[in-house]
């Protein structure tokens, strides 16, 4: 299933490169999009071992299979800097990230990798995860619409601007999200088939979560300005004006982290 998803969204990012060059008025590397789609169609071929260990709340397969293929392609971005001195470099660091991110999954997996289809798990798989599909075709427009709007409405220099601090905001907020989700769930899990202390449990998630928010809430308010301007300099100093807000948008979201994980 993982391997067919992939293939449908290469084939979907590959046709669809023309339109988003054009919006961005980037034809000219309308190349790069197409390339783009290679990444998922490579991770689709990863062994998914990973989470039937966190299942069992073994988490060190699974923290190695996003860690170690994330500072991988981090280390080779300097020397593809030196190559190509260009957008490319961050393009093939993409496309050896979903590599390093199979390769890993395979290394750390204790059975082995085969393609193979039921139906009846297919069925049971698709009216279990149907809702999640909706919610996440949704936080996809969400997520990626705004950047859209202002790339096509204000450049690429604003979009830019505005990225970085995205990016900069949400990906802690989205890294509590993960680790949240990959200690919680086999604890509530384990608590709701017991059918005990999962109330208490739910509770004690909900305010480890608020607490972590508030903290997050404050370091973004008060040292992302000087961390910004730290990490990318002062000719970033426009993109602080999109601070506040996006601090704001990725708490909420924090939020969000509980009802999911409960749910």
């Amino acid at each position: 299933l993982m391997a067919i998803r992939g293939g449908f969204i290469a084939i979907l990012v590959y046709f669809s490169a023309g339109f988003f060059a054009d919006i961005y008025g980037l034809e000219n590397v309308k190349w790069a999009f197409q390339m783009i789609a290679f990444s998922p169609l490579i991770k689709g071929f990863a062994n998914l071992d990973y989470v039937a260990q966190q299942k069992n709340n073994e988490q060190l397969a699974a923290a190695a299979t996003q860690l170690v293929p994330e500072l991988l392609a981090t280390l080779v971005i300097l020397p593809l800097l030196i190559i190509f001195m260009d957008m490319r470099a961050m393009l093939y660091a993409l496309l050896l990230l979903a590599i390093f991110n199979v390769l890993i999954s395979h290394f750390t997996a204790r059975r082995p990798f085969r393609l193979g289809l039921s139906a009846a798990l297919l069925i049971r798989m698709f009216n279990f995860s149907w809702p999640l599909m909706l919610g996440g075709f949704l936080m996809f427009w969400i997520l990626q619409g705004d950047k859209v709007i202002v790339g096509s409405f204000y450049g690429m220099e604003q979009l830019g601007l505005y990225t970085i601090v995205f990016t900069c905001l949400m990906l802690p907020c989205m890294i509590v999200h993960r680790i949240a989700n990959a200690l919680a769930l086999p604890i509530l899990g384990a608590s709701y088939y017991a059918e005990k202390h999962l109330e208490e449990q739910c509770q004690m998630l909900f305010a480890l979560v608020l607490a972590v928010t508030t903290v997050a809430l404050m370091g973004f308010i008060y040292l992302g300005p000087w961390l910004l301007i730290f990490a990318f300099s002062e000719s970033f100093l426009q993109s602080l004006v999109f601070l506040p807000w996006i601090a704001a948008m990725a708490c909420i979201r924090l939020l969000r982290v509980v009802p999911s994980v409960i749910t």
